[in-house]
């Protein structure tokens, strides 16, 4: 078989050898306790399943984890506005980022991912680049510090019909900020 991915989880030692049903697991963990029965065999499949059923909870764990930001300085110290208007084939949007922290953000870089399959035209007061639907804003020279209190207005035209989703979680610096 081959290897599952990397980071994929395995279903563990969470079944006794003698109800799991796996007759691998039955012969060669009689008598162990229910936590401490792991087999990392191909054929034991009560112990070493990867299914979705098990990496479906870590992958959310791990997005929510994630979207907390890293846990350094204090948390969430942005606000991010998002506000669209659409137009006849498109929607114009402005994002407004204010650094609620106490220290200066130098230089600052704000991602999200843009719903639905909208694709980035022109920008201004930032430089944006898409890849898929991930989009990334860095500051021009003019406005690459953001004090402490301040905040910074860029905005850029998609294709989309109707007005713009707000994208949700939006991260400055890799920490997410929350919405205002």
């Amino acid at each position: 078989l081959p290897h599952p991915p990397p980071g994929s989880l395995a279903g563990g030692p969470n079944l006794t050898a003698a109800t799991s049903g796996d007759p691998e697991a039955a012969a060669k963990l009689k008598g162990c306790a229910a936590a401490m029965c792991y087999l990392d065999s191909n054929g034991s499949y009560a112990t070493n399943e990867v299914a979705i059923n098990w990496n479906a909870p870590l992958a959310f764990v791990a997005s929510y984890l994630d979207d907390a930001g890293d846990g350094a300085g204090p948390a969430r110290a942005c606000r991010v506005t998002y506000s669209s208007h659409p137009w006849n084939t498109g929607s114009t949007t402005t994002v407004t980022v204010q650094n609620t922290g106490t220290e200066a953000v130098t230089p600052w870089s704000l991602t999200w991912l843009l719903p639905g399959d909208q694709k980035i035209g022109h920008a201004w007061s930032a430089e944006l680049a898409q890849h898929g639907r991930t989009v990334t804003a860095v500051p021009l020279s003019w406005n690459r510090t953001l004090a402490p209190g301040a905040s910074v207005d860029f905005g850029f035209n998609s294709s989309i019909a109707g007005p713009a989703a707000d994208p949700g979680t939006v991260k400055l610096n890799g920490r997410a900020c929350t919405s205002g």
